[in-house]
């Protein structure tokens, strides 16, 4: 077979084939288009190079084969186009990009290649044959180039005609945009933050399509985004409470991991392929293992989300949206992070631990999902469960809770939380405060849009109240120099 036109690495070749594995509408046309193209995958593969480097290929005609002419026309026919090296540009040396931009455009030029009429196969045997003397292979490679030829042409003439790859193209770039505009919100550890690296790309179009389509989601990031644009900036100039060793070499072992390979394994790579192909297929490639110790500069967050009917509407989103900022805060500043969903009923709990490199995009998408909307209790169980969290799970030894509610707690009512008054609510209370003490623990409330009359049965006097009112972008331009005050 062949080889690729241009000089593409193997690991391109590697992500296109990872790619076109889990990209469905890649996989429901492959057969179709390889039948008919036999090197389609060495088009693909090319193709992708293009857009993650921007490289032109440099057809070099006395080297390309007669089975490769048609990939020259291709890529000649989306060279025309303005909107092409626009995409490029868009891709930004981003793999998951360059695999979205190729997702959109790739389909429409199969339906062009698939116009032809004739199939191609390889006629590189036949070559070698005839100039080895051979008459009948030369008649055959003759015959072969011909019908080779006669694809190119009918290829360029397919993507000459296709005014609807431009559009293509241009939705190609229109989607990447987007999917930069919401992923560049993700928090520290999320698929979407490994340097474009797409390991898991089915997640990351699949959180892509529910982001798309989510209304309360795509609004709430809206609002993130009127809140917290400079928040890198800020945790970096954070002070760091207390450090550990992180990222040291613990030990040498073999595997099928590409981001810690032994410079002896990399050299392979470039050396022998075929080699090291066969070694990362058999799970042998020898990789550092790193020590899993991180950073741990700020004590972890117990955040006790309020989701009961009073907060429905324009509040539920507001609430979301300073979560959401917590949320990114911890993950940047190495804490753990617990968010709890209350009512009056059985909690909703998402745990997320600063060591956890990869997070689960899905995961995240239901926790900033899900809502209960029913009644209101807040000392049994959010903050008893909030409390214990911080008594017997190490992870939160030292944690801090942070209260984020309307302040609508009807303690008038049987069924929700007790009256202020009752002997029942006073002992839950004063047992409430020995664990305080004991623990450490602080509670910060951001109050959104609501009255703070009935904390003061919960809460201490010098407890920090964040008041969020009249919920607006000049309200959300200041909540995240707030929280920063608050926590930092």
């Amino acid at each position: 077979m062949s080889g690729p036109i241009y000089e593409v690495p193997y690991w391109n070749t590697y992500k296109y084939n990872q790619f076109r594995q889990v990209s469905e509408p890649l996989s429901a046309r492959d057969p179709e288009v390889t039948k008919k193209f036999y090197n389609f995958h060495e088009f693909g593969a090319n193709l992708l190079q293009h857009l993650f480097n921007r490289e032109a290929p440099h057809f070099d005609q006395s080297e390309v084969t007669p089975e490769q002419r048609w990939i020259v026309e291709a890529f000649n026919g989306l060279k025309d186009s303005p909107a092409f090296d626009s995409l490029a540009e868009a891709c930004q040396a981003n793999y998951y990009n360059s695999m979205v931009a190729l997702e959109c455009v790739m389909p429409e030029i199969v339906n062009r290649l698939l116009q032809v009429e004739e199939e191609l196969e390889d006629g590189s045997g036949a070559r070698e044959m005839g100039e080895s003397g051979n008459e009948d292979m030369q008649e055959m490679a003759d015959q072969m180039g011909d019908k080779a030829q006669r694809m190119a042409d009918a290829v360029k003439d397919a993507m000459g005609k296709a005014a609807a790859i431009d559009k293509k193209l241009a939705h190609a770039k229109s989607e990447i945009n987007e999917d930069q505009k919401m992923f560049g919100q993700m928090p520290r550890g999320t698929e979407s933050t490994e340097d474009g690296d797409p390991t898991d790309l089915a997640a990351m179009r699949e959180l892509s399509k529910l982001l798309r389509n989510g209304y309360k989601w795509k609004n709430m990031l809206k609002l993130v985004g009127r809140i917290n644009p400079t928040m890198r900036a800020k945790v970096k100039k954070s002070k760091s409470k207390s450090e550990v060793p992180y990222g040291s070499i613990d030990d040498v072992v073999p595997g099928d991991g590409l981001k810690n390979l032994t410079p002896s394994e990399l050299a392979l790579l470039t050396l022998n392929p075929a080699v090291f192909t066969a070694r990362l297929a058999a799970k042998e490639l020898m990789q550092y293992k790193l020590s899993s110790k991180v950073k741990l500069e700020h004590g972890p967050l117990v955040i006790l989300l309020d989701s009961t009917g009073s907060m429905s509407g324009e509040r539920e989103l507001w609430a979301k949206a300073v979560t959401w900022v917590l949320f990114q805060m911890a993950r940047l500043q190495k804490r753990d992070c617990a968010i709890i969903h209350y009512g009056n009923g059985p909690l909703k709990t998402y745990n997320f631990k600063a060591r956890d490199k990869n997070l689960s995009i899905q995961e995240i998408y239901e926790c900033f999902h899900y809502f209960r909307s029913d009644g209101t209790n807040w000392e049994r169980p959010a903050f008893d469960e909030a409390m214990k969290m911080i008594e017997t799970d190490k992870t939160y030894k030292k944690g801090d809770i942070i209260f984020i509610t309307d302040g609508g707690c009807d303690f008038g009512r049987d069924g929700y939380s007790r009256k202020a008054g009752d002997k029942d609510f006073a002992t839950w209370h004063v047992e409430f405060e020995k664990r305080r003490k004991k623990t450490g623990a602080s509670i910060f409330t951001i109050l959104i849009e609501g009255d703070a009359d009935e904390l003061k049965h919960v809460l201490r006097t010098e407890d920090p109240v964040l008041d969020i009112r009249h919920l607006n972008d000049s309200t959300a331009a200041t909540i995240e120099d707030k929280l920063f005050g608050m926590l930092a």
